[in-house]
């Protein structure tokens, strides 16, 4: 060992923790020196709940490495790298608690034998070496400081852009805190989200149980997905190293981690960043398969399938085109594979995706009798024909069929319909090149520069606070590619990046609704091809002006970095000032501000039915926004599933007595109307004809239900206590 790495490992291990520390300050808070008392608090509360969080985090990690450097070691002759060993062996504890859940084997005694029996290959079996990083490493600490401000947000308090996270209080969590409740993964009648492939959510349940708490473990399964992001990029270092070199290999997290759509959905509890790191595994091997040996090619199917499992958009987005990248010779990472060996390790790579979601098609198949189900419910018509009638005469709004009368006997939503007009394969209402601009070229979640106060629009709220900004990320990319494909040691990748880039567009434009969400996915290849394009930048410029590549990458990334921090103190959620303006709250206020590990009511997200008798069941309408925080016993329905309320009145027509019975014979107290939800839903996806703001005042005025006052707050939501 030199007298140089004595000092120059701990030196960066130490400037790269003091660049994450300076970055977390300042996203808390826009300062690094800390403002005052309340900001060092909410520094440390930080800081704190990330502490407490890392045991569980690091267990499920070290028990993934341990079974990957198994599985390598016995099986695999060394061929996975400790990052690859790693992403294998959690793969593998995903599949694992997907079976033990789905047979109500998942217990915290069970979860916690099959995670320390991945500690035992640690101690015969040592990883293979890795290479330590070098300073360009640096350029992701930022990025990373600001995750972790971000991963401590409670839901519903961050990203506007999202909803504040509504499908995370919504689905995301509320299913894996019901499978808690239930001791097994099921589907779930009244929350169709359920019957979705649910990697994801699996792995959220496996730390609920853990932890024996949803709600306790909500800090901890933030900063777990966020993980996966830190994972993503290291795996896309490894990707792209034999074409760059170590150097500038670091680039590609770099500009990976420094995107907001990256910290926006690596910070909620959602399912993106599983699908990434699966899906950049797979870019991996695909990238260094020069061998093409039967052992990679099972694994790219494996991971493909995992990223499937985790979202099923990334078949379209990663296996399809990963398959015909494979399939095609000249897109090899070497020109001496024959066609042949290209078809014989496609279709390799075919059956070990398959047979990775077999567990998911066989689940739905024994709930639904549709392996897909909620897709392809023409071809399998199952599971909404047995919760409810298949029959839709009328438009779905609360006008159509709103009244409390006997043409309602027959009439009820088709969910099927309801569910293809939500998710369907249909083209936006704009046009497609307005589409592309608004959504990735100039979109400040794709780290456009600047811009113009968004306008307000009714449909689509699904838009940043400023757009048509300066395209950084598309611009960078461009010269990139230019550049990569200048070098004949370097155009074979890039054009198989540019493919599968190609490819995912593609899909976005045709099968999906163009919102710039659905896009994350292309962050894998544009990030490679910029770290190609950078290297390949350095080495023509190298000899005469050498720091000019990672001067100009330093402040792309610094650049990416401040569209970071302005999203995040531009989403968080809004106050009153002491003038009683709406203004947008410090993201140091809502760090750790709730403690859901607590007793006290008061540190608790609040919700109005907190307040009920602890012995109340609440029938929900139109609300699911809150339903991770709210306390009592409820019941309640998606906008895609069976409307219990709508059911009752088709059973009893005109008779607000028998109606208000049959609420109560199913054990409901109280009736919790969410009226704007109620018609924004009816605006949009649909909703059940039979409910509406004039059957529920009919029915509650004839049967006298007792409506209990709700200060500030009567024109939002009512709430109804049953005679």
């Amino acid at each position: 060992m030199t007298k140089q790495t004595n000092w120059y490992w701990p030196a960066l291990i130490f400037a790269f923790i003091a660049l994450v520390f300076a970055s977390l300050t300042f996203a808390n808070q826009t300062s690094i020196i800390p403002i005052n008392s309340e900001s060092s608090l909410a520094l440390i509360s930080n800081i704190t709940i990330v502490a407490t969080s890392l045991p569980i985090i690091l267990f499920i990690f070290a028990s993934a490495l341990g079974f990957g450097t198994l599985l390598n070691k016995l099986l695999l002759k060394n061929l996975l790298t400790p990052t690859l060993s790693t992403t294998l062996g959690l793969g593998l504890i995903a599949i694992i608690t997907y079976i033990l859940a789905a047979f109500a084997l998942l217990t915290q005694l069970s979860a916690a034998i099959f995670l320390v029996l991945g500690l035992i290959p640690l101690f015969f079996f040592r990883p293979n070496k890795t290479h330590f990083p070098n300073f360009l490493s640096l350029l992701s600490a930022p990025a990373i400081g600001i995750l972790l401000v971000a991963a401590v947000g409670p839901p519903t308090t961050l990203w506007q852009v999202e909803a504040f996270g509504y499908d995370v209080t919504s689905y995301h969590l509320q299913i894996p805190r019901e499978w808690l409740a239930l001791g097994q993964m099921q589907g779930l009648t009244h929350n169709v989200y359920s019957y979705l492939p649910s990697l994801g959510e699996s792995l959220y349940f496996l730390i609920s149980t853990l932890n024996n708490s949803v709600t306790e473990s909500i800090y901890t399964i933030q900063l777990f997905h966020a993980s996966f992001a830190i994972l993503t990029a290291v795996l896309l270092a490894q990707a792209i190293r034999p074409y760059t070199g170590r150097l500038y290999a670091l680039l590609a997290p770099a500009f990976f981690l420094t995107i907001p759509w990256t910290l926006i959905t690596a910070s909620l509890a959602y399912n993106e960043m599983f699908m990434t790191a699966f899906a950049a595994a797979a870019i991996t091997l695909t990238l260094q398969n020069k061998d093409r040996t039967r052992s990679s090619n099972i694994l790219i199917g494996f991971f493909l399938g995992l990223a499937t499992l985790a979202k099923p958009t990334a078949g379209f987005f990663f296996a399809i085109p990963i398959g015909l990248i494979i399939l095609i010779p000249y897109l090899q990472p070497t020109s001496q594979i024959t066609f042949k060996a290209s078809i014989k390790a496609a279709i390799i790579v075919a059956l070990a995706g398959f047979l990775t979601l077999c567990p998911y098609l066989i689940r739905n198949y024994a709930w639904t009798g549709n392996p897909v189900f909620p897709f392809a419910t023409s071809s399998f018509p199952a599971h909404w024909a047995q919760v409810a009638y298949d029959i839709d005469t009328t438009p779905e709004s609360g006008d159509a069929l709103g009244t409390f009368s006997n043409n309602l006997t027959s009439t009820s939503p088709n969910l099927a319909k309801r569910w293809k007009r939500g998710h369907d394969i249909t083209m936006s209402s704009e046009s497609y090149f307005n589409a592309l601009n608004r959504q990735f070229l100039t979109n400040r979640g794709y780290g456009s520069w600047s811009g113009s106060p968004t306008p307000p629009e009714k449909n689509n709220i699904a838009r940043f606070t400023v757009e048509n900004g300066i395209p950084i990320l598309s611009i960078t990319l461009l010269v990139a590619a230019i550049f990569a494909l200048s070098s004949k040691n370097t155009r074979r990748p890039t054009i198989t990046l540019l493919f599968l880039l190609f490819f995912q567009f593609l899909f976005w434009s045709f099968g999906t609704h163009l919102q710039s969400r659905f896009l994350i996915p292309t962050l894998l290849p544009i990030a490679l091809i910029i770290a190609i394009g950078f290297a390949r930048f350095y080495h023509l410029t190298h000899k005469r002006v050498a720091y000019l590549a990672p001067l100009t990458a330093s402040f792309l990334i610094l650049m990416l970095f401040a569209t970071q921090a302005m999203t995040l103190w531009a989403q968080t959620t809004k106050i009153k000032n002491n003038a009683g303006r709406p203004t947008n709250v410090p993201p140091y206020y809502i760090t750790g501000y709730f403690d859901f590990s607590s007793n006290n009511p008061e540190l608790q997200p609040n919700h109005p039915l907190n307040n009920l008798p602890t012995d109340a069941h609440v029938l929900l309408i139109a609300d699911n926004a809150s339903l991770l925080y709210i306390k009592p016993e409820f019941t309640y329905n998606t906008a895609f599933d069976a409307n219990p309320l709508g059911n009752i009145i088709r059973q009893y027509p005109n008779n607000a007595t028998q109606v208000t019975k049959a609420l109560k014979n199913i054990g409901i107290t109280h009736v919790y109307v969410h009226h704007s939800e109620m018609k924004r839903l009816q605006e949009t996806y649909g909703f059940d004809p039979a409910v509406s703001e004039q059957s529920i005042q009919q029915i509650a005025k004839l049967a006298h239900w007792k409506r209990i006052p709700t200060p500030n707050h009567s024109n939002v939501y009512t709430l109804y206590k049953l005679p």
